[in-house]
């Protein structure tokens, strides 16, 4: 064995986490950039999964979950057994979302009255609208409709119909144009009021 190979074989874990630790301190807006698509993927794709009470609750801390978990994978990542960081990423990000929805539902059962009220002023908001969400029947309805819509559509929907957020705050929110925001949530209500016209018909 040559000088090179054994001073390698002694030093290859130390300088490995060397160069992890300069690389997300030095470039981890490179890092972020290059998993963001992935990111967001597995983070949307569990929201989906979530009660919409429970995703406008929770975004923000599974989000930082995510961000979070990507970052201690690659601490602890060894290229010599994983060619790849993100198969080891993916598994520990969503068994942390999961691991976050079970100890808030554990720890703070409080959550689950603001879950509820969340869903309950939502409904008041759409049964008292004039326009399309007057033909909203029940609670049950706005829930089965709004789950057809995927987690970012929901938010869009969610933010400007009940928090009264204008276009322009969700889009800095969700990192989209204005004018992308609106349309996301004309072709929403667009949707809405197709299946709602559909309901509608069905039980006259």
């Amino acid at each position: 064995m040559s000088t090179h190979d054994e001073y390698w074989e002694k030093n290859s874990v130390a300088i490995a986490n060397y160069l992890k630790l300069a690389i997300l301190k030095r470039h981890h807006k490179v890092v972020l950039t290059t998993f963001k698509t992935r990111m967001n993927r597995i983070l949307y794709t569990y929201l989906n999964h979530l009660p919409r009470h429970v995703r406008d609750s929770e975004k923000e801390d599974l989000q930082t979950i995510v961000l979070i978990e990507l970052f201690e994978t690659i601490k602890i990542w060894d290229p010599e057994r994983h060619s790849s960081v993100w198969p080891l990423a993916y598994q520990r990000i969503n068994g942390a979302m999961r691991d976050h929805i079970r100890f808030v539902t554990r720890s703070d059962p409080t959550r689950f009255y603001e879950w509820v009220n969340t869903a309950a002023n939502m409904y008041i908001v759409i049964q008292e609208n004039n326009t399309f969400e007057s033909d909203m029947d029940s609670a049950h309805d706005l829930q089965s409709v709004l789950q057809l819509l995927d987690a970012r559509d929901q938010e869009i929907v969610v933010s400007h119909a009940l928090h009264d957020q204008t276009f322009k705050q969700i889009s800095k929110k969700i990192q989209l144009s204005e004018s992308q925001v609106s349309r996301i949530y004309n072709k929403s209500i667009k949707k809405i009021q197709d299946i709602l016209a559909i309901k509608k018909g069905n039980k006259q």
